[in-house]
């Protein structure tokens, strides 16, 4: 294990007393004493089940499954994970993988690039030779066996909150993906994507604070397929008019509504308004009554006049 990963006895470890009151007092000097490597194999797997643990001798059916058993590893611990090198032979009347070698991404040291002297921005340097690693291997079997097992560490591993983000643990449904494909073909970049998604957390803070009294509005807009386009709206302190959350629905009866209430609230952590005003729909009248019985339920003014002037002469 690399020596930087232990702390040496220095000047700056050392805790100094001073007493400014008496000019001729001694310089006290206190030794703290010298702390363990911080990914020492009992400092990793203090906290880690005995069965997530790789051990010598665990079978495999594919070197997929192995693979994905280590990945699991590697986020409980803290770390991304690569495949490395391996070699390949016939066995069984087939070529197959006889050994492959699972790396801590940190492994090796990144060579040097002739055209390193023309970057303006270097990339990170992520590599630090890490040793930790599995080695899997079927040349004395049907399956695939762990015969070699490394669980130290030279680097600092990830914070729980920032093991999502590690490039190995990573990874879409193939709902998601199709999804993304599909955002990506309309011309719905990721950038968008995202500030949607931030736009909707700035939404449940708006409600938070401003939701004691929602507008909520199915004649705002409707699509070329004719299903209604349905908003929950509000007004800040500001009396700006503030987007709680939308819906496109397929119709307006009064299960869709309930529906929609129904989610509307749980989106936004059980929290009902104290005041609703909708348009003078029947079936959202019955849908609010059932789902929201507690909320003070009122006619939108201009609703009834829209109404009026169509049908009053």
């Amino acid at each position: 294990m690399s020596d930087s990963n232990y702390h040496t006895k220095t000047d700056s470890q050392l805790v100094r007393k001073l007493n400014f009151e008496d000019e001729d007092s001694p310089l006290v000097i206190v030794e703290q004493p010298e702390p363990i490597s911080i990914n020492s194999k009992d400092k990793i797997h203090a906290n880690v089940e005995e069965e997530v643990i790789p051990k010598l001798g665990i079978e495999f059916e594919t070197k997929q499954e192995a693979y994905d058993f280590y990945n699991s590893y590697a986020r409980v611990v803290g770390f991304s994970i690569r495949r490395s090198k391996g070699h390949k032979g016939d066995k069984d009347g087939s070529r197959k993988w006889l050994d492959r070698v699972s790396f801590c991404s940190c492994e090796g040291i990144r060579g040097n690039d002739k055209r390193d002297d023309n970057v303006k921005c270097h990339r990170l340097e992520t590599r630090c030779g890490c040793l930790a690693e599995m080695k899997i291997s079927c040349r004395y079997g049907e399956k695939y066996c762990v015969v070699k097992f490394v669980s130290e560490h030279t680097h600092v591993l990830a914070s729980p909150r920032k093991r999502i983000f590690l490039r190995s643990q990573k990874s879409i449904n193939p709902a998601q993906a199709i999804e993304a494909k599909l955002a990506d073909s309309s011309g719905i970049a990721p950038r968008a994507s995202v500030g949607l998604m931030e736009k909707d957390g700035r939404m449940k803070l708006d409600y938070e604070y401003f939701g004691d009294v929602v507008c909520f509005d199915t004649t705002y807009k409707k699509n070329k397929e004719g299903r209604p386009f349905a908003l929950f709206v509000g007004v800040n302190h500001h009396k700006q008019t503030i987007i709680f959350g939308a819906a496109l629905l397929y119709d307006e009866t009064s299960e869709t509504f309930k529906w929609l209430f129904d989610s509307f609230q749980k989106a936004m952590f059980g929290k009902k308004p104290q005041t609703i005003l909708t348009d003078q729909d029947a079936t959202m009248a019955k849908a609010l009554a059932s789902q929201w019985p507690e909320t003070h339920h009122r006619l939108c003014v201009w609703h009834m006049y829209q109404n009026a002037a169509k049908n009053l002469k």
